[in-house]
């Protein structure tokens, strides 16, 4: 079979950047889901630092000011990749932080 490269499956979200602003103490999850042949590798950054590999969805419990930042997940596999950014800002921190 052909290789096939990443693509996202639609949830709605069409720009390229997600901005979320959650309440301290909730829960946010972060959604990375593609398909591909061969099956594509996820890798989550946030702020530019790798935080795990392999998962489609990234749950964040219990939300606090130190989770506010910019999470990236690329999709991957030898056929392309695939990118999808998320801003996740509590409490206005994000905006402090990338001032």
């Amino acid at each position: 079979m052909r290789p096939v490269s990443p693509r996202f499956i639609v949830d709605g979200r069409l720009s390229p950047v997600t901005v979320l602003t959650p309440l301290p103490g909730a829960t946010v999850q972060l959604s990375c889901r593609a398909v591909a042949r061969p099956p594509p590798r996820v890798t989550w950054y946030k702020d530019g630092v790798e935080l795990s590999r392999d998962l489609d969805a990234l749950l964040i419990p219990e939300v606090t000011s130190s989770d506010a930042g910019r999470y990236d997940c690329r999709v991957r596999n030898r056929a392309g990749s695939v990118n999808r950014s998320y801003v996740v800002d509590v409490d206005g921190q994000y905006r402090q932080l990338s001032r």
